[in-house]
């Protein structure tokens, strides 16, 4: 019995034991912590370390409560990338590190959405007159450098996202179709613009009216003794019509006849269906519980905010104010993230895409850093840092390699240059806190060579400056 018992002792004692100290804790490097903004796509590379030195065999996985999007393992490097999924609107998304033995490491991710373009054009415009096209994204902003078909023609934006067109001569009413492209965002839908035609004639009418409405038709000359419209005859001297009903805009002619009732002339009119408004609503992507919050509402084809919207949130409904704006409360949430959608109630008059917001439940011992959200490189703007429960507090806050101490809760930093019109990870920082982090986006300015000559022309041969 006492040479079994020794045996096992003997056997237990020569086992390896593979435990790891409580020191032992796996870390993402700070570089991987600040890819907090990613695009839907892209590749999120993890580098993972314990006790400052590269850890392999580390299952990284990409996740939320319901789903895992992706697993992978780290190399002897301590490296693994990552593809990151597509989504229907932006989304946080955990990074996990584990080990057996290992205290496990994470941190979020937000997996953006690529904003979508929108054209902003009227309905109709007469032929060989100038009309301004107008790209936006999908938050209001003038999105510069996109390409716009217009028709048989294209174009640029410039730093405004505005770009004018020459309206072609037409023999009729003829229907031109646009959109927009670029490179960092979603397409836009195909926009269709009518070209009305303006030849001269004895009839006097609109060039296009909107369905359902009356117009007033006249006549230049002696000649004319009655007018004509659809089924419906009248005297020139007081000849009103009401438009027909249309599923979709059409031409329609104006006849005018003598007093043989012999056809003299005609004219065409466009007759404008009542489509759906099409309305952009737009809000933040991201905010805090019991935090009040602000959506607004455009007019696409003018750019305006519009009164009197129902819009939805949360279980809640308001209008919109003259400016298009409605305010509401987040809703207290019980996970760290929630997800929330604004809409607009009343899709019989309105075409509008929902917005999504993501409800954050703030820790008392993290960083909430707030700013603009757009602004251009070499701007100087300010972000304001508070702690979970709202204070401003003392933290630095950096943008790629610039960084500023916050005053009163506030710094103010140059933002960088950028090659293309960029989103940045904006990252506050102090000691016994987590990190905090927000994002802003940030244009690049134009940047035009210009070539002076000093004199008009030159000659084959001669030289020039």
């Amino acid at each position: 019995m006492q040479k079994t018992i020794l045996t096992i002792v003997v056997l237990t004692l020569l086992l390896p034991v593979n435990v790891a100290s409580a020191s032992d804790k796996l870390s993402f490097t700070e570089e991987t912590k600040n890819s907090a903004f990613l695009y839907e796509g892209d590749q999120l590379t993890c580098v993972v370390e314990c006790n400052g030195a590269p850890e392999k065999d580390v299952t990284v996985t990409l996740e939320n409560e319901d789903t895992i999007y992706a697993s992978t393992t780290t190399d002897d490097e301590g490296k693994t990338v990552i593809t990151l999924p597509n989504v229907s609107y932006s989304t946080p998304l955990e990074v996990k590190a584990k080990k057996t033995g290992y205290k496990n490491d994470s941190f979020t991710v937000w997996v953006l959405n690529k904003p979508k373009l929108y054209v902003s054009a009227p309905k109709v415009v007469e032929e060989e007159k100038t009309v301004t096209i107008t790209v936006i994204d999908e938050q209001g902003n003038p999105v510069p450098d996109a390409n716009v078909v217009f028709g048989d023609t294209q174009g640029f934006t410039n730093s405004s996202g505005t770009i004018d067109f020459q309206t072609p001569a037409v023999g009729m009413p003829t229907l031109l179709k646009i959109h927009a492209t670029h490179e960092n965002y979603e397409p836009s839908e195909t926009f269709t613009l009518w070209v009305a035609d303006n030849k001269t004639s004895v009839i006097n009418a609109p060039l296009w009216v909107e369905e359902g409405k009356t117009f007033n038709v006249t006549s230049s000359t002696e000649d004319v003794k009655s007018i004509t419209f659809v089924d419906e005859t009248k005297k020139p001297m007081n000849a009103v019509f009401t438009a027909p009903l249309v599923n979709e805009t059409r031409a329609y002619q104006i006849q005018a006849y003598d007093k043989n009732g012999t056809l003299l002339t005609y004219r065409l009119i466009l007759v404008l269906n009542k489509e759906k408004e099409n309305l952009l609503l737009f809000g933040p992507i991201e905010t805090l519980e019991d935090e009040n919050i602000e959506f607004h509402v455009l007019q696409l084809q003018t750019l305006n905010g519009l009164k009197g919207v129902d819009v939805r949130f949360a279980d809640a409904e308001k209008v919109t104010d003259e400016n298009g704006t409605v305010f509401f409360t987040a809703p207290p949430v019980n996970k760290p993230f929630v997800r929330y959608t604004a809409e607009v109630v009343d899709t019989e008059k309105y075409c509008c895409r929902n917005w999504t917001t993501w409800v954050r439940k703030p820790e008392e011992q993290s960083l909430i850093v707030t700013g603009p959200t757009t602004a251009y490189e070499g701007d100087k703007v300010v972000f304001n840092v508070t702690t979970g429960d709202g204070k401003p507090t003392f933290a630095m806050v950096s943008i790629r390699n610039s960084s500023a101490y916050t005053v009163n809760g506030s710094a103010s930093i140059t933002l960088p240059e950028v090659l293309t019109p960029s989103y940045l990870t904006v990252k506050a920082v102090k000691p016994g806190y987590l990190d905090g982090y927000t994002r802003i986006y940030v244009k690049n300015k134009e940047k035009r060579l210009t070539i002076k000559l000093e004199e008009n022309s030159v000659n084959e041969g001669e030289t020039f400056v």
